[in-house]
């Protein structure tokens, strides 16, 4: 089912999908969130704060200030190739930046994984993992 974040309503969406609020419920929101406004993750995350006993990974980019000059022209590179097709990173934030979004939805349980994290935990053959993606952290969170 095809969801517009920035336009959908997401309950409307998901219940004629055959969703129910009621059960508890995993939203594996990867690759979506650099892509949407601050406005439309508010809306998510307070969708799945909504249902009782719900979990969401998700991921996200840092802000390019924080990054090695190296990542900056690998990051640059890459930005201009999406930007070709379309595409564009609308959000970035900081670490802390996510976690107090989360707990501002009542996020009690929340582990942000670096990339150097997914990197050490994992090993380097993560597939689709990249040194551009330095600045990019997963995020798993329980309400």
């Amino acid at each position: 089912m095809p969801v517009d974040f920035e336009g959908d309503d997401l309950q409307q969406k998901l219940s004629s999908a055959g969703f129910q609020r009621t059960s508890a419920a995993f939203f594996t929101w990867l690759g979506v969130v650099p892509y949407l406004t601050r406005d439309a993750i508010d809306a998510m995350l307070g969708y799945i704060a909504s249902i009782p006993n719900s979990e969401v990974v998700f991921d996200y980019a840092e802000p390019p200030e924080t990054w090695s000059e190296d990542v900056k022209a690998y990051a640059a590179a890459r930005m201009a190739r999406l930007e070709k097709i379309n595409e564009q990173w609308v959000s970035r934030f900081e670490p802390a930046g996510v976690a107090a979004i989360l707990r501002s939805h009542g996020f009690d349980d929340m582990e942000d994984i670096s990339f150097q994290q997914v990197v050490s935990r994992f090993g380097r053959d993560v597939q689709g993992l990249a040194t551009g993606q330095v600045g990019v952290h997963v995020v798993h969170a329980k309400h």
